[in-house]
């Protein structure tokens, strides 16, 4: 595996930061630094403030097929806020799940500021997440067509994307 896109970040031990994100169409997007592990109850916690405030009526949540999404709870906390989800998505896909190639160009850009302990590559990570441009999102969501034909086309094995 390429060391670019590893989580480890530091020669003298490493560690590594879990982060939540989401991105829409014109560039508005939101990061967050997400300590342990996430639970029903925390993702909830993170839609709440990360999400709910920048969501607006009509908008379809895609999120992939984590336990914390797709649990009994959570799925009662979006009815409740009356946000709708997009379902059955394929988890984790970078063919279907366009924030899989953000990650990716988070990562390569914030491995060039070669951080030397958590809270630089969370530093690191934010730069790069909100230097990406609005181009390069909105092309991703613009693929979208032609990632889905590709998907269906493919069989469930990969495709270009």
């Amino acid at each position: 595996m390429d060391p670019r896109f590893t989580q480890k970040t530091v020669k003298f031990g490493g560690g590594k930061i879990m982060v939540w994100g989401y991105i829409q169409y014109g560039g508005v997007r939101e990061i967050c630094r997400v300590e342990g592990n996430i639970n029903s109850l925390k993702y909830q916690e993170i839609l709440a403030t990360s999400y709910i405030p920048n969501h607006k009526r009509g908008q379809i949540l895609q999120q992939d097929g984590a336990p914390s999404h797709t649990s009994i709870s959570t799925s009662k906390f979006l009815k409740a806020k009356k946000i709708k989800m997009l379902q059955d998505w394929s988890a984790q896909s970078p063919d279907m799940n366009i924030i899989e190639h953000l990650w990716g160009r988070m990562k390569e850009e914030a491995w060039k500021t070669k951080p030397k302990n958590i809270d630089e590559l969370w530093e690191a990570c934010k730069t790069a997440f909100f230097a990406i441009p609005d181009e390069f999102i909105n092309k991703l969501y613009e693929s979208l067509p032609n990632r889905m034909d590709a998907a269906l086309q493919a069989h469930r094995s990969h495709t270009r994307y």
